[in-house]
């Protein structure tokens, strides 16, 4: 997931939405 180091604040927030990335920024 290195490519997400990539993404801007914005496309951060989208991904938050989604609940699997929800699952890996509890980790």
């Amino acid at each position: 997931m290195a490519a997400d180091a990539d993404l801007t604040p914005v496309e951060c927030t989208a991904l938050a939405s989604s609940p699997s990335f929800s699952e890996l920024a509890q980790r």
